[in-house]
């Protein structure tokens, strides 16, 4: 059947009828029952001819509500979607109005039915049905209207109470990084150095061997620790020897270096040769202990061995020759003179942090000993007990002849 079926269905029966609504009220019944008879078989294959793809809808499709069509799913194009999408939604506005107007147009036909059984005048008659009829398409639409409007006040809700929520998240997030940026200019750290930190951190790459950023993640726990430990003035251990804490300290150093050299933890065995300040960390060590030395630093140095004929040791002397050659006073001391209690490796810096090691038992007496923990010592405490017994020790330590 055509589109233009239903109209013209309509207009066969109203033609045929014609005389008869000319003729009396006893023919009304006749033409109303071919109304509505006409609107019945032709309107619902109007409707029927206007779905949309209606073979398409999937055996648990409820009508327009779950109508797809075919190879949408496939193509996977945004635009072609959206078009679709669009295309979809006012063909069920097209089809809600037919079935709104459908509608009316039943119940006027059957008001036009009921209202001629009553022999009132065919215009009177007419003009009740169309009436009838447009009351009942405005109170679809104002239903419908209705339903949209809670409908779109609901959505708003929602969408308002989401914005809401992402509006307070992003201040939020906003105020946490402002707070940490001003912490970070009021601190006594560079500000650019952390910016770096910060930014580096950030530039590694997310499809990076889980080891690199696992190893990274690592490093960061550790300086965040690290930092956490020493801004809260208490002491700070690392399991074994940490060189670049020493290092680093002696390059920071403004004012003094106080140290002790023990035989039993510096020295390669029986002899200074072979121990620390031959190796290339000592090396290192007393190239920045020079440098220290040019910038005004105060740096002395107490050897304690544990023998007396080591007092003489050709290595000892050799290597005391070479720091005092750099600027640094040094003396010798003779341990078994005071208690072994006094007796450890530690060095201060500028009388506010202190650097210790714990060495491990030696295996063999030709070598040095291994570290199994270093220490920064920050406890106010424990600095003035190391400064005063450093004082001790160099009081009762000779000078080199």
């Amino acid at each position: 059947m055509r589109a233009d079926g239903f109209v013209g269905q309509l207009t066969q029966a109203v033609a045929r009828r014609t005389p008869a609504f000319q003729s009396g009220p006893g023919k009304v019944g006749s033409f109303g029952r071919e109304i509505v008879t006409a609107l019945g078989r032709s309107g619902t294959a109007f409707l029927r001819q206007r779905e949309p793809n209606a073979s398409r809808v999937g055996p648990r499709s409820g009508g327009f509500e779950h109508y797809r069509p075919i190879g949408l799913r496939s193509r996977g194009n945004r635009e072609e979607i959206m078009t679709r999408s669009g295309d979809a939604v006012r063909g069920r506005s097209r089809a809600e109005a037919i079935r709104k107007i459908f509608i009316a147009v039943l119940v006027g036909g059957v008001a036009y039915y009921f209202i001629g059984l009553t022999n009132q005048p065919r215009i009177w008659v007419l003009t009740v049905s169309v009436f009838i009829g447009g009351i009942t398409l405005v109170v679809q639409f104002l239903n419908d209207f209705e339903n949209r409007l809670e409908n779109a006040e609901v959505r708003q809700a929602e969408r308002s109470a989401e914005m809401r929520s992402l509006i307070e998240e992003g201040f939020a997030r906003t105020n946490e990084a402002t707070e940490l940026f001003q912490a970070v200019e009021a601190s006594a750290l560079q500000t650019d150095a952390v910016t770096q930190l910060v930014r580096h951190a950030t530039q590694i790459d997310p499809g990076s061997p889980p080891l690199v950023y696992g190893f990274a993640q690592l490093q960061i726990n550790r300086m965040s620790q690290f930092l956490k430990e020493l801004s809260e003035g208490g002491d700070v251990s690392y399991d074994g020897e940490d060189r670049d804490w020493v290092l680093g300290l002696t390059m920071q150093s403004r004012r003094t270096l106080i140290a002790t050299s023990l035989s039993t933890v510096d020295a390669g065995g029986e002899s200074f040769d072979g121990g620390l300040w031959t190796s290339d960390f000592g090396l290192r060590y007393l190239e920045l202990q020079r440098e220290a030395v040019r910038r005004g630093v105060a740096v002395r140095r107490v050897f304690i061995v544990d023998r007396p004929e080591q007092t003489h040791d050709a290595d000892l002397l050799r290597i005391c020759r070479q720091q005092k050659d750099l600027g640094i006073q040094v003396r010798v001391l003779n341990g078994s003179e005071i208690p072994a209690a006094l007796l450890f490796d530690f060095v201060v810096f500028d009388n506010v942090i202190g650097y210790e090691v714990t060495p491990a038992s030696r295996v063999e007496v030709s070598m040095r000993p291994m570290m199994v923990r270093t220490y920064l010592i920050r406890q106010s405490e424990r600095l003035e007990e190391r400064i005063r017994r450093f004082e001790d020790l160099w009081f009762y330590a000779r000078e080199l002849e």
